[in-house]
């Protein structure tokens, strides 16, 4: 019985071409994808045509190989494992062609470094148009699959010299495609905003980004550097070994107001998930009544102005900030923490942290996190030095007694829960008398990147990064209420900053406004309200960023001085460092001054020779950090008589 003759047309079609119409299938999906999602407007054509020109080079490439092993394949020797490689290059280049354009939908860019290493955040992704889009390649590469299995028509018998003229050809022809696909492994890391290059391929952007994620100690010098890092670090140790520990967190305490409580400061810290300055009323963002609640602490607060984040994603974030340095590992990618099979293998680098710090001086310390307790964030708080960290499982177990809500596709609380959580450990302490001061931080889930909005939206917009923020405002606003009728208000600090800036997700870049650069560095809130000392209503920071945030905190908590390793100086200080630097994943620097953030590729000639000389202060401190060298309790000298 004969098939239909559209069958038989689709078949034939498949038998001659199936290369051809796969690979056309993949560039057609990726260049819609550009187009759609990451294309700047007003892009040159000349930069468009050298976007496409790279996908074409490296389909080219693939091309080749899977011809390669279909010619194989076809004189009988071996003939299943050529055709297994043939699936698995082509299953590969699928694959690889569905992750780019799936990551440019979702954040403009494709996938980085940096989002690798940060692969806890990965069931935020997940969606039906995920779904739908792999089940759609995973069809075509069984369409392709199955046209190699297809019967060819036999070619005559073809005279030798042609026959050796095709096989020079293809050998040359893979010789020139190799060389452009090793050129373009050249030109990846040229990108350093979270935007897709014009110099760009997918698959090479892909590679160079999984070899990235996967360096165990990202930018470890090798080798001595002619750097005299003493021009732009004032190295406070002599012991080789431990060359960023010293003794002084800052220098003097700060003046308290005439009418202070008395005793030690209490002191509350929102370290909100990925809040860039720019979208709060207080530092002049452009919507109104966004964040109505964040604004009334602004204005009984003082406001730090031009202040970045140093680093970027949260597990960084959060434990560089208390560090006040810089940590190698991320949530994923090589010896990260969702990605060892045991997270407490990373818990043996000794740091001197905020936390450890105040709770031997006598601070009880909290961190509450939306997270479960299986997540090793939880683990990782814990190895910095919080006595008490509660987990969405204790928040709502042993501070609200009943079973909390999840956020959207996460396993993570809502904003709403968390603070009520807060609430309902500060009324415990209430109740029991508690009297010893306290150091709480707090971190949220709902203004992450990529997550449905929470129940409170903001009107008259569709926009999922400002119904997220406004969310977030509305839960803290209600804390707020409750927390200024009672005694804290009176004798503790209340400080609103963040893990790190906006991830520039495409939503996000519609609002940002027209100066924004879609880098993972931007200015980020630093607010406090201290009823203990007499601030001023802003301070310039100048360029400064989070380094500076930890003893920053422990100067306005008047905790005494302590060995540590601080890489930043207290905001109320002169600086440590001439320039801002900030790191986000392996060569991947950033500038950071009152006029804004510059990429390691656009710094100016006159600061070049500095910001070389941060770099390698950068290096050097996670080299120590590999080997473990950053603290050292036994080094501990005697602060009064500086003996050891």
């Amino acid at each position: 019985m004969t098939s239909p003759p559209r069958q038989g047309r689709l078949r034939s079609l498949f038998a001659h071409h199936g290369r051809l119409l796969f690979l056309a299938g993949l560039a057609l999906a990726y260049w819609i994808a550009l187009a759609g999602f990451a294309l700047p407007d007003g892009e040159r054509t000349g930069r468009i045509l050298v976007r496409l020109a790279g996908s074409i080079v490296e389909l080219w490439f693939t091309g080749l190989l899977l011809a390669g092993c279909m010619r194989m394949a076809a004189r009988g020797r071996a003939r299943p494992a050529w055709l297994a490689l043939c699936w698995a290059i082509s299953g590969l280049a699928c694959a690889g062609y569905l992750v780019q354009a799936y990551s440019l939908h979702i954040s403009g860019n494709f996938l980085t470094a940096l989002a690798l290493q940060n692969g806890d955040s990965a069931q935020f992704l997940l969606s039906k148009r995920l779904m739908l889009a792999a089940a759609l390649a995973l069809l075509w590469w069984l369409a392709f699959c199955w046209s190699t299995l297809l019967p060819r028509p036999a070619h005559g018998a073809r005279p030798l010299n042609g026959e050796w003229l095709r096989r020079g050809a293809y050998a040359g022809s893979l010789g020139v495609a190799m060389l452009l696909v090793a050129y373009l492994a050249t030109l990846q890391r040229k990108a350093p905003a979270l935007e897709p290059g014009f110099r760009q391929a997918p698959l090479a952007a892909l590679a160079i980004a999984g070899y990235d994620a996967s360096r165990a100690v990202p930018d470890a010098p090798s080798g001595a550097v002619a750097v005299d890092v003493g021009a732009c670090f004032p190295w406070p140790a002599r012991h080789e070994d431990f060359p960023f520990q010293k003794n002084e967190i800052y220098r003097e305490r700060l003046a308290r107001a005439p009418d202070a409580p008395p005793g030690r400061p209490n002191m509350i810290v929102l370290m909100s998930e990925g809040v860039s300055a720019r979208m709060l009323g207080a530092y002049g963002g452009e919507y109104p009544g966004l964040t109505p609640n964040f604004d009334r602490v602004a204005a009984e607060s003082m406001r730090v102005d031009n202040y970045f984040n140093h680093t970027a994603a949260t597990y960084r974030g959060v434990g560089g900030q208390m560090a006040s340095g810089f940590m190698a590992s991320g949530g994923a990618g090589q010896n990260g923490w969702e990605r060892v099979p045991d997270p407490n293998a990373l818990t043996t680098t000794r740091r001197q942290t905020v936390p450890a710090l105040l709770s031997a001086a006598g601070w009880q310390t909290y961190f509450l996190a939306p997270h479960p307790e299986t997540k090793p964030f939880i683990v990782m708080l814990r190895s910095i030095g919080f006595s008490q960290v509660y987990s969405r499982h204790t928040i709502g177990s042993d501070l609200l007694g009943r079973e909390l809500p999840l956020r959207g596709r996460t396993a993570a609380i809502e904003d709403q829960s968390l603070f009520e959580g807060l609430q309902a450990l500060l009324e415990r302490r209430l109740s029991n008398g508690e009297d010893a001061p306290f150091f709480i931080m707090l971190y949220n889930i709902g203004t992450h990147a990529m997550i449905p909005p929470g129940p409170v939206r903001y009107p008259g917009h569709d926009n999922p990064v400002l119904d997220k923020l406004h969310n977030y405002d509305a839960a803290f606003g209600q804390f707020l209420d409750w927390f200024d009728r009672s005694p804290y208000a009176r004798n503790t600090i209340l400080v609103v900053t963040a893990d790190h800036s906006t991830y520039p997700e495409p939503a996000y870049r519609k609002v940002a406004g027209s100066d924004f650069r879609p880098f993972f560095v931007d200015r980020i809130p630093l607010l406090v309200r201290d009823p203990f000392h007499r601030l001023p209503a802003t301070l310039d920071a100048d360029g400064r960023n989070s380094l500076d945030l930890a003893p920053t905190l422990l100067q306005l908590l008047e905790a005494p001085q302590a060995p540590n390793s601080f890489l930043g100086r207290s905001l109320f200080e002169p600086r440590s460092m001439p320039l801002g630097i900030a790191w986000t994943a392996p060569g991947r620097y950033f500038l950071t001054t009152r006029e804004g953030v510059r990429s390691h590729g656009q710094i100016p000639p006159e600061l070049a020779s500095q910001f070389g000389c941060h770099q390698e202060v950068l290096r050097r401190y996670l080299q120590a950090e590999a080997d473990d060298r950053i603290f050292a309790p036994d080094l501990a000298t005697d602060t009064a008589t500086g003996q050891r």
